[in-house]
């Protein structure tokens, strides 16, 4: 990679005169003049140190004159305050706590990001703990490579992701809410999981699948004896039940069931309302660390464009291997997945579209009492040859009881009309005799 110039235009670089003043500037102020006086003692070439100290003074010019009498905690209050409840919510040293202040201003101010990748640039790691040990002279050299590899508490939290001279990576949804006077613990914990919703179905209705037993056996020896590093694999097409099968065995090994989620995006990272798969391992890591020791189940869902997109293999293998909350992985095709990932589950069971008698069940479960007689029956039997998924079938029955006391027809006619578009847009739809 070609070393990153730092003679620039003015008009490329991030504006320095701005009427906005971040939350965080005086830290930046005192980062900056930090980076001027130790950058000559492990830079590897002499040009990238004359240009970094002119930039840098020009940087100090429109930071406010001397920077050497700014105090780095001279910040926003609210600001600092949340750093702090964080810190402390997760239980992070002194250490740690520094680290996670330099993230999210990181993150989160773009001329001081700047200055940073560029000095960085093609940086060997050693050379960037020695940095960063001058910079924080009085913090050890060797406390700080556990926290840039990502070894401290804050690396395993999955809050912060150190991948110098690349990249810092943390949830940026968390970074700016840090910054709100209305932050509270409890918007991260809402932020970052959810309780999955419980399962309609019963063991019963997969007495179709040989692995149920060994599933339920293998998940509740794991609460029981707890272990690091326990992954079950559930895949197959989208429909086959795999998702109520997972909130089925939370059921039945009597755990609570979680769902990461991944943290919104604002601004121009919002990206149209999309999400950030990576922001959503981030939450699976902070799970592991908040639901150690609970009756508890972590349940990852959708992981194709994560599992098939992952870059960092080492890290992910390393949370894999240290994880302390069972994990059911689910995926819909595992086609671009990398086979070596295969080793890291305990159990991989393959799920296919439930067969007749087991679907005629579900389908009764679902929408039996909203059928009437004879036709109800005949209905529930034809359809039984259909591929419905159990989602398709609680949807369907959401629908008609919103309308049971607005539609004149027969249920059965409303119910052909919901199923019969649905299953064609999924790609399911079959010849069928009752109106499909």
């Amino acid at each position: 990679m070609a070393r990153r110039s730092l003679k620039v235009s003015r008009e490329a670089r991030p504006r320095v005169k701005e009427a906005f003043v971040h939350p965080a500037h005086n830290y930046a102020r005192w980062m900056v003049e930090r980076f001027r006086r130790v950058a000559p003692a492990v830079a590897r070439k002499e040009s990238l140190v004359k240009d970094f100290l002119e930039y840098s003074r020009e940087l100090a010019e429109n930071f406010g004159g001397n920077l050497g009498e700014v105090h780095r905690w001279d910040i926003d209050q609210a600001f600092r305050k949340n750093l702090l409840d964080l810190a402390q919510f997760l239980g992070l040293d002194e250490v740690e706590f520094e680290f996670l202040a330099f993230a999210v201003i990181y993150r989160t101010y773009p001329r001081f990001r700047w200055v940073l990748e560029a000095l960085m640039d093609e940086m060997a790691h050693s050379q960037i703990v020695a940095l960063f040990g001058l910079l924080y002279e009085w913090i050890p050299v060797d406390r700080i490579e556990t926290v840039l590899l990502n070894y401290s508490l804050l690396g395993r939290t999955g809050l912060v992701v150190f991948n110098l001279p690349d990249e810092i990576e943390m949830p940026l949804g968390l970074a700016g809410e840090l910054y709100s006077s209305s932050f509270t613990i409890q918007s991260v914990l809402e932020g970052s999981l959810r309780v999955a919703p419980p399962s309609r179905l019963t063991p019963a209705d997969y007495d179709y699948l040989p692995e149920l037993g060994l599933l339920r056996a293998y998940l509740a020896a794991s609460l029981d004896h707890p272990e690091r590093g326990t992954h079950i694999f559930l895949y197959g097409p989208p429909g086959s039940g795999k998702t109520e099968l997972a909130r089925l065995l939370a059921r039945e090994v009597e755990a609570v069931l979680y769902e990461p989620l991944p943290w919104k995006r604002t601004g121009k990272d919002r990206r149209k309302e999309t999400y950030h798969e990576m922001d959503r391992f981030f939450s699976y890591t902070l799970a592991n660390h908040l639901l150690e020791g609970k009756r508890a189940l972590i349940l990852f869902d959708d992981a194709d464009t994560f599992l098939n997109r992952m870059v960092d293999k080492s890290w992910f293998n390393r949370v894999l291997e240290e994880n302390a909350v069972p994990t059911i992985w689910i995926c819909n095709s595992v086609e671009e997945l990398d086979p070596a990932l295969a080793r890291r589950f305990d159990l991989v069971v393959f799920m296919d579209y439930m067969p007749p008698k087991a679907r005629k069940k579900m389908l009764r479960y679902y929408l039996g009492d909203l059928l009437e007689g004879e036709e109800g029956e005949r209905w529930l039997e034809e359809a039984s040859s259909q591929i419905i998924p159990p989602a398709v079938a609680a949807q369907a029955r959401r629908v008609l009881l919103r309308i049971k006391d607005y539609y004149e027809d027969r249920p059965v006619k409303a119910l052909n009309f919901i199923l019969s578009h649905t299953l064609n847009l999924m790609g399911l739809k079959e010849e069928s005799p009752w109106g499909f």
